[in-house]
């Protein structure tokens, strides 16, 4: 997760990092249940850092075998102004990585 609003959270208490933190770790249960019930081994991690760094550093820190990276389409506009985080990755991994293209809520 790459971006946060600060919307979810005005509670001194809970600041920024731990609202994303929070989020992490119900995305992670949810995947290792879905993974569980397609009888499927996986792996999760939470790691701190830049986005496209810290995936490459972890793939290439636990030999990772081939990256699954998502990507949203966006409009070009928005990818000029903010990069993404995937295009990032595979210029940089010499690891074998697929993506998995998804549409925007709108």
């Amino acid at each position: 997760m790459t971006a946060y609003s600060g919307d979810e959270y005005v509670d001194e208490a809970q600041n920024s990092e731990h609202g994303l933190e929070e989020n992490g770790e119900e995305t992670l249960s949810e995947l290792r249940r879905r993974a569980s019930e397609a009888d499927v081994e996986v792996e999760t991690a939470m790691e701190h850092g830049r986005p496209a760094e810290t995936i490459v550093a972890y793939a290439d820190n636990h030999d990772t075998d081939l990256l699954v990276l998502g990507t949203k389409h966006r409009p070009d506009e928005y990818r000029a102004l903010l990069g993404s985080v995937t295009d990032r990755v595979f210029r940089l991994t010499t690891r074998p990585a697929t993506v998995v293209k998804t549409e925007v809520d709108t």
